[in-house]
């Protein structure tokens, strides 16, 4: 085989591979797979091809909760009588106190993703706002450090809501609880629930789809003007 023929074959190959479309479906993450005890048990920090982290945070952390037993459910603490959206768990942001109003809960991506959306909901004692349950929270999509977009969502209590978010080709989001009540000692605004968080493989950027099909039109020229 000719030399010139090995480099026209790499062109092509490498102009494939690079067109060759990412697949889109997407991934929803329920949280059920996570065996809690008593109720409870701390969000492994790498779930879902996502890593989950408190920021700076001392002593915070992802935890999950189960509506199916005696904890956030019927009894013997909260007495809330709905169910989660994917039946057993949902995701919730610890249970620390002493953190401030605007603490952020974060999630990072080692490849660039399009958060779709998710159920939230503030945290509930007999499907009414808990004294730390939040208001409001705000979530922020990042890449490569710079600011994608920003959406603030109103929560409701009882069952949770959903809604879309519509972040793309982000690499971090911060979930930062905004506003709440203050009810004796608890910090104002501070606890939210999150179920069926929903996203997608961000596509290749049109850049990078140029570059491939230029090296595939390249190669094909000379692939054409070879055999000529």
């Amino acid at each position: 085989m000719r030399i010139s023929t090995i480099k026209l074959f790499c062109v092509l190959a490498l102009g494939l591979v690079i067109c060759l479309p990412v697949a889109s479906g997407a991934t929803v993450l329920t949280f059920d797979t996570i065996q809690t005890t008593d109720g409870w048990a701390a969000l492994p920090t790498n779930y879902g091809d996502l890593t989950w982290s408190a920021g700076n945070q001392a002593g915070a952390q992802w935890e999950v909760v189960s509506i199916s037993q005696s904890t956030y459910g019927y009894q013997p603490y909260y007495h809330n009588t709905f169910n989660f959206p994917s039946n057993n768990n949902a995701a919730y942001n610890g249970a620390q106190d002493g953190r401030g109003a605007t603490n952020s809960f974060i999630l990072s991506s080692a490849e660039p993703i399009n958060f779709v959306g998710a159920f939230f909901g503030t945290w509930t004692q007999n499907n009414t706002q808990y004294a730390s349950g939040a208001s409001q929270i705000t979530i922020t999509g990042y890449n490569s450090g710079s600011t994608v977009g920003s959406k603030v969502i109103n929560l409701l209590p009882g069952a949770l809501t959903w809604y879309d978010i519509g972040l793309n080709h982000i690499d971090q989001l911060t979930i930062a609880a905004t506003t709440g009540p203050t009810v004796g000692s608890f910090p104002a605004g501070r606890d939210f629930l999150m179920d069926n968080f929903t996203y997608t493989h961000a596509p290749i950027p049109a850049s990078i789809m140029l570059l491939g099909s230029g090296l595939l039109g390249l190669g094909l020229v000379g692939w054409r003007r070879q055999r000529s």
